[in-house]
Parts: structure tokens; C-alpha cells; sequence
């Protein structure tokens, strides 16, 4: 067991240090002056009009088929069960009434309910899930049919994940940074000139209680408002090419013309789809880099900064130093949620499906799928929707990945290792 332990660490620490590689080539160019903010906004623009669009459409298209469909939607079920839990938990615990002053603004709270609720669903699960089926004989006799069939569920499984965060999560980014741009046009920094004027009061009546009427119509508007923007965010890039990728995959003989035996021509689409979704991890991970070193060496924040002496000075020297636009406190407590609560939940919402028999017991893959996308750290493209939405919560967004990505390899071995045991003992109950 040490053995198998010692190899998920090292698996962990893989995955992690890939990261950490390609972001440290972000940190470089900026360190450079090569990446600036503009060109971070520009690179984050070609991700999400070409590299994200092609790894969505080439990977739903030849990795998805309408029987797969069929049979694994179940998978989807609970993408949607594990999004609605996390956001609904983050949302009771970063309430800003109880943070008072922690939490001085709706974008820190924004980005610490968003940290929680959406999570790298491909690259991280393909990681760990094919280093468990290949650490276990007993479970995965043939840790490659396993490996394929857990890809398969991983790739429905992100349909869900991804619809979730490019319609809800990106249109409520863009709407905080309309409400942000107009507030600080509104309130001009320094006034240029002040006039003092002798103002005669009269008596004036109060404005008139609007009717019921009105304040119907008043919120119909801003549902019809919301309902708007919610259609729009179906016809982005990412959504649009997740659904052509789809509709490739449910059609067989458009999926064999496009994808499994296209023509000479038609070959070149899905090889160009192919070679640009190869890079979006590298592409976000140098936005992420880049945003980091952009982060840390910006100013902390007026009520943000605390003159510390002595012993204090000391304790506080990590926090101080490396939280400059989060809350220490709050930071910590998102971190736990992430990382630790939310895998318990999902092992808990697992074996409880599995002994009110809405999961196969003998299904050991699809448990473990489950299990490990429960316990994947914060999705990378929370940094990415910041850019688009003209840089609102980028700070706060890059200093959560960083101490999340930090912490999960411990997190990930340790769950890892605690799945292994739990589907043993599902598993020999259902012999």
C-alpha cells in the first residue's frame, strides 16, 4: 500500500508540476515585458475564439457516440447534482453579510463561490483516474479498456461542467464587470473643481409609493433582461463548438465523414481542430503565468494593507506577502471547501447512490470517475472568464488558483488512496 501511495504522490505532484512549468513561462514573459496586459487580453481572445472552440469540437466529436450517450447519461445527472451542491454551499458560507469587512466586495465574493464550484474536469480526472486503474489489479483487470471507458465518462461528464461555466458563470462575470465599469464612471476619483453654492430648501412631498403594477413590470424587465443574456451566452464560441462536436458525435455517418474516415479535404478540418486544441492548456497556462506576475507585483490594496511589528510581523510574513487581494481567512476557508469538503460530499453522495441503488456497485469505473471529479481542484479557466470580462476579479482569481493548485497534490494522493479502499469494499459486496 505505501508503494501505491508513494506512486499517486508522484502522480500528484506530475500533474501539478506540468502546470507550474508552463505557468512559470507566462511569469518569464511577463517578468520580460513580452506578455503585458494587453497582449494577456489578446492571447485570452484566441483562446476563446480558436483553441477552446477546437479542443471542444474535436474532442466531443471523436470521443463521444450516441450510444455512449445513451448509456452514460447518468454521468451527466450527477455533474449537474455535484455543480448545484458546491454552488449552493459556497454561496451559504461566503455570504457577505457575515464576512462584513473580509469580503468588501461582490467580485471577491464571486470568485471564492466560483472557486468552488467549477472544477477541471478533463485534464486533472484523465490524470488521476488512468494512474488508479493502472495501481489496481483487483479492481481494473484491464487498466486500458478501463482507462478508455473512463475517458468516455470524463468527456460526458464535462459536457455539463462546461455548459455551466460559459452560459452562468461567464455572463454573471460580464455582467459584474458592466456594473463595476459604470459605477467608476460615475464616481470620478478627484474633483476638479468645488463650488459652493447657498441652497433654499422648500417643502417638497415625498416621491409616490409605486403601484404593485409597476413594480411587476419593473421585475419583469430584469427577467426578460436575464433571460437575454442567458440565450446569448448559449452562442458563444465554446458553446457553439461544444454543440456542433455533439451533434458530430450522435450523427454516425456525419461523424464517419468528419471524423472516423473523412476524405483527403475534409481530413484537414478535424486536423486543424486536433492541432489547435493541443494547445489550450499551454495557452491558459501562460495567461494564468502571466496574470500571477501581474498580481504580485501590483500594490496591495489600501484596506488590504497592515502595519505589522515584532512576532506579528513574523507570523503573518506568508499572508502578507503572498495574499495581496484575498482574504487570508476566507482564502483558507475556500481552499478546505474545495479540496477536502467537497470530496467528502461527493463520497458521500457516491456510496449513498450505490446503496440506494441509482449507481452499480459492480461499476467500479463509473464510481471512480465520480469520485475523483468531486475532488479535482478549481477549473483554470476562472482566470481566463476574468480576462474576458476586462480583467474584473483577475487578481482575486489567479491568487486562489495558486494556492489551490499548491495544495491539491496532497489533497489528490490522499483521496485517491482513500478511493481505492472504498471501491474494494464496494466492490467485494457485490460478489
Amino acid at each position: 500500500m505505501a508503494a501505491a501511495v508513494g506512486m499517486l504522490a508522484l502522480t500528484a505532484l506530475s500533474a501539478t508540476l506540468e502546470v507550474v512549468i508552463e505557468s512559470a513561462v507566462g511569469v518569464f514573459l511577463a517578468h520580460k515585458s513580452i506578455l503585458d496586459i494587453k497582449s494577456t487580453r489578446a492571447l485570452t481572445n484566441i483562446g476563446y475564439y480558436v483553441t477552446l472552440p477546437s479542443m471542444n469540437l474535436y474532442r466531443l466529436a471523436s470521443g463521444v457516440s450516441l450510444e455512449m450517450m445513451k448509456t452514460v447519461w447518468i454521468v451527466s445527472v450527477y455533474s449537474i447534482i455535484f455543480i448545484f451542491m458546491a454552488n449552493t454551499i459556497a454561496r451559504i458560507i461566503f455570504i457577505r453579510r457575515f464576512w462584513g469587512s473580509r469580503i468588501p466586495s461582490a467580485i471577491e465574493q464571486t470568485m471564492y463561490i466560483f472557486a468552488v464550484t467549477f472544477s477541471n474536469s478533463v485534464s486533472i480526472p484523465v490524470v488521476f483516474v488512468g494512474a488508479l486503474c493502472s495501481s489496481s489489479s483487483t479492481l481494473f483487470p484491464n487498466s486500458e479498456a478501463a482507462l478508455s471507458k473512463a475517458v468516455a465518462f470524463i468527456s460526458i461528464y464535462s459536457i455539463t461542467n462546461a455548459v455551466t461555466f460559459w452560459t452562468y458563470g461567464l455572463s454573471t462575470m460580464k455582467k459584474m464587470a458592466a456594473i463595476t465599469q459604470s459605477s467608476e464612471l460615475s464616481s470620478p476619483e478627484t474633483p476638479t473643481e468645488i463650488v459652493v453654492q447657498t441652497v433654499v430648501t422648500t417643502p417638497s412631498t415625498p416621491p409616490p409609493t409605486p403601484s404593485w403594477t409597476q413594480h411587476a413590470k419593473e421585475k419583469l424587465q430584469v427577467a426578460k433582461t436575464d433571460i437575454i443574456s442567458g440565450i446569448k451566452s448559449l452562442f458563444t464560441p465554446p458553446m457553439i463548438a461544444l454543440g456542433l462536436g455533439i451533434t458530430i458525435a450522435c450523427i454516425g455517418p456525419v461523424k464517419t465523414f468528419l471524423v472516423t474516415s473523412p476524405p483527403p479535404i475534409i481530413s484537414a478540418i478535424m486536423n486543424a481542430a486536433k492541432l489547435f486544441s493541443g494547445s489550450t492548456f499551454a495557452l491558459t497556462m501562460m495567461i494564468l503565468g502571466s496574470n500571477l506576475y501581474a498580481t504580485f507585483t501590483k500594490q496591495k490594496s489600501s484596506d488590504r494593507q497592515t502595519i505589522r511589528v515584532g512576532l506579528a510581523k513574523f507570523v503573518h510574513f506568508i499572508p502578507d506577502r503572498f495574499i495581496q487581494h484575498n482574504d487570508p481567512i476566507a482564502l483558507i476557508v475556500c481552499v478546505t471547501l474545495k479540496l477536502i469538503v467537497m470530496p467528502l460530499i461527493g463520497i458521500g453522495v457516491v456510496v449513498g447512490s450505490v446503496h440506494l441503488g441509482l449507481l452499480p456497485r459492480h461499476d467500479s469505473v463509473l464510481l471512480l470517475v465520480l469520485l475523483v471529479e468531486a475532488s479535482a481542484p478549481t477549473a483554470i479557466n476562472l482566470n481566463n472568464i476574468a480576462n474576458l470580462a476586462g480583467g474584473v476579479g483577475q487578481d482575486q482569481s489567479s491568487e486562489i488558483l495558486l494556492f489551490i493548485y499548491s495544495c491539491a497534490p496532497i489533497s489528490l494522493s490522499i483521496f485517491s488512496t482513500v478511493y481505492l479502499h472504498l471501491l474494494v469494499l464496494l466492490v467485494e459486496k457485490s460478489m
